[in-house]
C-alpha cells in the first residue's frame, strides 16, 4: 500500500541539531530500502513523502518511529495506481449513465 503523507512543523517547533540529524539518515534508509519512495521539503517546515506499508499499522510504526514525530503534524492519504483507480471511476460513471 501506498500513502502520500504531508507533514508541518509544528509552529514554534525547536528541534535538535540531533533530532534533525538523526530524522535525515532515516530518510536516507528508508529511501536506500524502499519505504520511501520519495521525500521532498518545501517551504515553512513543511514536506511530503510516498511510503510504502504493508498495513496501517505498518505505517504508524513508521511515522512514530521517525524521530522528528513529536515535532510534526501529520496527513495522510491513501493512495492507488491511476490505471486501477481511473479503471474504477470510469465503471461509476458508465454505471450511473453519464
Amino acid at each position: 500500500m501506498k500513502f502520500l503523507v504531508i507533514t508541518k512543523v509544528h509552529p514554534g517547533a525547536a528541534p535538535s541539531s540531533r533530532v534533525v540529524e538523526a530524522s535525515v539518515k532515516q530518510m536516507d534508509e528508508h529511501c536506500a530500502k524502499g519505504v520511501f519512495d520519495c521525500t521532498y521539503i518545501g517551504p515553512v517546515g513543511t514536506g511530503i513523502t510516498i511510503v510504502n506499508a504493508q498495513s496501517h499499522e505498518q505505517l504508524l510504526e513508521i511515522l512514530i518511529g521517525f524521530p522528528m514525530h513529536a515535532f510534526l503534524d501529520f496527513e495522510v492519504l491513501p493512495l492507488s495506481d491511476y490505471k486501477k483507480g481511473g479503471t474504477k471511476f470510469l465503471e461509476m460513471i458508465k454505471a450511473q449513465g453519464q
